[in-house]
């Protein structure tokens, strides 16, 4: 069998008056040995009515907690680590007509990705982070930097080994403070729930290497304008320990700068090797180059530094930046930042699958994708028996039956 595209699915189809596609989206993330699934509901549905852990129901796993993220209006259920994926069913939502959605059930898909909240949280806002089907995120952060010796952001990520060409589309940041980031970052290590360094120049205590381009708001929170700009931030040394007068995490100077244009906000990290190429656009397809970047072989002493892993952490990360909002505005709080449509390539020469897209049209149920994929299905996740089905091409037209079926792409 050839190489299998990662399961892009939303949702489960179903027969009868509700679809789960017209209700919400789901979205798996890892943290803490647990998974956490992200409901995101529709705008048809009156929030007010899903807080209800009995509401949901998991095949063959228990939620072991329920949380709503204020921020968005999200749900999250956390249950064991799904293994091969599992169907959640709903009960006893409503419009926010007043009416009863009838009882549907949606597809909840094992994703490879993680968040972590990197930093203590010095000023106590609670970060969270929903996925929003499988390739989009909403972080929520209150940190109060990433920058200097000390870093606070929410970041969801995959770990990646060798070369890759990543990018995301940021949708949407919150006003919050004039240099707040929201952004793709590559990270050597987590340093999640790490308190900052009492002494900056200890090894032990250092925040990791990384290189993130981003962008800020427009406005902030308390009403002034913001930056409103792209950025990179790049920190060649393990908290700055061995950099020429101690430079710790450098803002270099963007020739092809731009303000950002939400919501086609798109950014572009490549590596190959130890050079790492950053890149913005405005339609995922186009690119204009930002800088390149090496880690630095050697400190400021001429000695040895370790090359950047092979291994490493990438994905989205947002940080408000609080230290910058005065404390007189009263406006410090934990923001959202809004990321679609992250993909792209890694070692060996992978190739990201084409998004299976999934609607209901005049009583049918439409898949459609780009490319030459071939679509499979599966009526039990739990058998991990696939089944091509060659002769479909896209738009792939289907009658609902009543049954629960899986579809993915294979390339």
């Amino acid at each position: 069998m050839g190489r299998r595209g990662a399961i892009l699915l939303g949702s489960a189809l179903l027969c009868g008056p509700a679809f789960s596609a017209d209700y919400v989206t789901v979205g798996t993330l890892h943290r803490d040995g647990a998974t956490e699934i992200g409901l995101t509901f529709a705008p048809t549905v009156d929030l007010s009515s899903t807080l209800l852990l009995s509401q949901y129901q998991l095949a063959d796993h228990d939620i072991t907690s329920i949380r709503q993220v204020p921020q968005n209006g999200a749900i999250v259920l956390s249950t064991s680590d799904l293994d091969g994926g599992s169907t959640c069913t709903f009960n006893n939502l409503k419009s926010t007509d007043g009416k009863t959605i009838p009882q549907f059930s949606a597809s909840v898909l094992p994703g490879a990705f993680e968040w972590v909240a990197i930093g203590s949280q010095e000023l106590g806002f609670t970060p969270d982070a929903v996925a929003i089907g499988t390739n989009g995120f909403d972080l929520i952060s209150g940190g109060f930097q990433l920058f200097d010796t000390y870093d606070e952001a929410t970041f969801a990520y995959e770990t990646v080994s060798g070369d890759f060409d990543k990018h995301v589309r940021v949708d949407y940041q919150d006003p919050s403070s004039r240099w707040a980031r929201a952004g793709l970052m590559v990270r050597e290590t987590l340093d999640a729930g790490r308190p900052r360094p009492s002494d900056p120049f200890d090894p032990a205590q250092a925040f990791s290497r990384y290189l993130e381009v981003h962008v800020t708001p427009a406005m902030t929170a308390y009403g002034d304008p913001a930056s409103n700009m792209h950025e990179i931030n790049f920190r060649p040394f393990t908290g700055g320990i061995g950099s020429p007068e101690f430079d710790v995490t450098e803002n270099p100077t963007i020739v092809n700068n731009a303000a950002p244009e939400y919501p086609n906000v798109w950014l572009r990290i490549k590596r190959i090797g130890q050079l790492f190429t950053v890149y913005r656009g405005n339609d995922g397809t186009n690119w204009v180059q930002l800088g390149s970047f090496t880690f630095p072989t050697q400190d400021v002493n001429g000695l040895p530094v370790p090359p950047f892993p092979k291994t490493v952490y990438v994905g989205p990360s947002f940080s408000p930046e609080n230290g910058n909002i005065p404390v007189s505005t009263g406006t410090r709080a934990a923001f959202i930042a809004k990321f679609r449509d992250y993909g792209g390539t890694s070692t060996p020469g992978g190739t990201t699958p084409p998004e299976l897209k999934i609607t209901k049209n005049s009583g049918q149920v439409e898949l459609s994708w780009e490319g030459t994929a071939i679509l499979q299905s599966n009526s039990n996740l739990k058998s991990n028996l696939w089944t091509d089905l060659p002769s479909a091409s896209s738009p792939h037209k289907l009658q609902p039956t009543g049954k629960a079926i899986f579809y993915r792409l294979k390339l």
